[in-house]
């Protein structure tokens, strides 16, 4: 973790073989506190809340940030699935180029961590792809539910 303050909130990729833990900050690119092997397959449900303590273990005054928690998290074998009336939401090579086919799939929306965000993204870089996701998301996902 480069900077030491508060973030806003954390973002949380927990996928099948990894988990990746950022503490967001307004407009400045996100702090990368954790890429590590601790995915949803190598731990059991009752483990998941101590990793990701582990995981923000550097950031001061953590007890009530909000975490927002995608990927593997909610599979049947992660921290705790997700009810089925959840809406369905694409992870993984997501990016705005496809979500027509996602949408066509019968997703209800789609996660953009590694699209948004590489190690190295300026903060207007991510301002500028998160402006590209907006629009293919209004075109292909809100514009369709009407």
């Amino acid at each position: 973790m480069t900077d030491t303050s508060r973030p806003d909130w954390i973002a949380v990729d927990w996928g099948t073989s990894n988990l990746r833990v950022w503490a967001m900050r307004g407009d400045a690119a996100p702090d990368l506190l954790t890429d590590s092997n601790r995915g949803m397959s190598r731990l059991k449900p009752d483990q998941f809340a101590t990793v990701l303590d582990e995981a923000c273990a550097s950031i001061p005054d953590v007890m009530g940030l909000d975490a927002m928690v995608c990927g593997m998290a909610g599979a049947r074998d992660g921290w705790q699935e997700a009810p089925s009336e959840m809406c369905l939401f694409a992870v993984g090579g997501a990016e705005p180029d496809n979500f027509a086919l996602y949408a066509a799939a019968g997703c209800t929306g789609v996660g953009l961590g590694t699209f948004l965000y590489q190690p190295g993204h300026s903060a207007k870089d991510c301002a500028a792809r998160a402006e590209l996701a907006v629009n293919a998301f209004r075109r292909h996902f809100v514009e369709r539910s009407k």
